[in-house]
């Protein structure tokens, strides 16, 4: 008769042997195989092993691709071990090599993904004479200024959950109600906004560009005043 297998105690693994890795995440995954999906024994077992995995240094580091690609991908290719631990192969490829291969391909999506939305943010920035602008450099006449300014300023309130939501990964206080609303004239130049957060200019700008400007073009197009930027 066979013997029931037990979930996997945790253990520190041991440097010099670079076998010992393979071998107890194999053993890992078998024990996470004969407990149902969804099922507590199952989830324990995925938690080791997700554990003794980051704490290989094993993993693939992204080879220089943005720091929000590479988060976004690793965080993808977790759910995708977790979701698809049926069809991992022991007879193909070590655990750890089948799990990198994934990563490189969530990263290569995430990036092409990155891309696009960079693309089309620039596209529908890009005026009549194929000039750049932000939709807020060219609002309305100063008659109609503040109006305009009043309304974003209500939309920014009434949409406050949705857009907090929207903010830079591990970084919840950073979201697009506050970016937008701190890059309405009287703008906070980004060197202040930078020190306040502590973020580099570069990363709070291309979240502004890539999430935030968007939306914020969206409702003005969607006011009376549109065809006037």
């Amino acid at each position: 008769m066979a013997t029931a297998l037990s979930p996997a105690k945790p253990f520190m693994l041991p440097l010099s042997s670079p076998n010992s890795l393979d071998r107890h995440l194999a053993e890992l995954v078998t024990v996470a195989l004969a407990h149902p999906i969804g099922s507590l024994e199952r989830q324990r077992t995925l938690t080791q092993l997700i554990a003794h995995m980051q704490q290989s240094g094993k993993i693939w580091q992204g080879s220089g691709a943005r720091s929000e690609d590479y988060a976004e991908a690793l965080q993808q290719t977790w759910l995708f071990l977790c979701r698809n631990l049926e069809r991992y192969d022991s007879s193909k490829a070590s655990l750890m090599t089948w799990f990198n291969n994934h990563l490189k391909y969530r990263l290569l999506d995430q990036s092409r993904q990155t891309q696009q939305t960079q693309q089309e943010t620039l596209q529908a920035r890009r005026t009549k004479t194929g000039e750049w602008c932000d939709p807020l450099d060219a609002l309305p006449a100063q008659a109609t200024m503040p109006l305009l300014l009043e309304e974003i300023e209500q939309w920014l309130t009434q949409d406050s959950k949705s857009l907090r939501l929207i903010h830079l990964r591990d970084r919840s206080e950073v979201h697009c109600q506050m970016l937008i609303r701190c890059r309405l004239p009287p703008e906070t130049p980004w060197e202040q906004l930078s020190q306040r957060w502590n973020v580099p200019i570069s990363t709070l700008s291309n979240f502004y560009q890539r999430e935030c400007l968007p939306r914020l073009r969206a409702f003005v197009d969607s006011l009376d005043y549109a065809d006037s930027i």
